[in-house]
């Protein structure tokens, strides 16, 4: 819980430098408030990340409560072969699957 609460501290640091950063280097000053306005849509993206985590983190069970019985064992059906065709077309591309080594 500490790890993600410094990553997105860290997140917004790095984005507040970067804003800083473009600001100092645009040529024409009339773009600015175009700038700031698209800048802070993101600042509040930002934000609210740790809020829509908590949020989602609590979806899954509201979704297995509104879902039939029958219809979870289909969704964990597709899960799996989903997983499965992920390992297939890694196992052509030669590339490595996130996680493994």
């Amino acid at each position: 819980m500490f790890n993600y609460f410094y990553e997105w501290l860290r997140n917004l640091a790095f984005y507040m430098v970067l804003v800083t950063a473009v600001l100092q280097l645009i040529p024409n000053r009339s773009y600015e408030k175009y700038i700031r306005f698209f800048c802070g849509l993101i600042l509040v993206i930002l934000l609210l990340t740790p809020v829509m985590r908590v949020i989602d983190a609590g979806s899954e069970g509201r979704m297995r409560a509104s879902v039939s019985d029958d219809n979870w064992k289909k969704l964990e059906e597709i899960r799996e072969q989903a997983e499965g065709l992920e390992d297939f077309v890694y196992s052509f591309s030669g590339e490595e699957q996130d996680g493994e080594e």
